[in-house]
């Protein structure tokens, strides 16, 4: 902190003072929230193409569905991947903290 003089927006920056109260954050936990909410949407991802692919297989389709729609095998297979990717990144960066 600088003493003696009137600061200046660079000395108020420079300080060493934290803004937010330490152990605040640790009770929060927001060094592993955002790993948390990418594996909650990966699995969100996962578990919803994959209901749609399983109920695509015994001939249902969802409701408020118009008869022309049609379901398309291979972006349901990409979103599930991209889902399996999200989670697994996640949870390995939950577990390697």
């Amino acid at each position: 902190m600088v003493t003696g003089r009137e600061c200046t927006p660079a000395d108020f920056w420079a300080s060493e003072r934290p803004i937010v109260n330490e152990p605040m954050l640790d009770f929060i936990g927001v060094d592993t929230l955002l790993a948390e909410l990418v594996l909650a949407i990966g699995l969100a991802v996962v578990i919803g193409n994959g209901l749609a692919f399983y109920k695509n297989s015994r001939g249902e389709k969802p409701e408020g569905v118009d008869e022309q729609s049609e379901f398309r095998p291979s972006r349901a297979l990409f979103l599930i991947a991209a889902g399996v990717l999200m989670a697994a990144w996640s949870l390995a960066s939950i577990l390697t903290r």
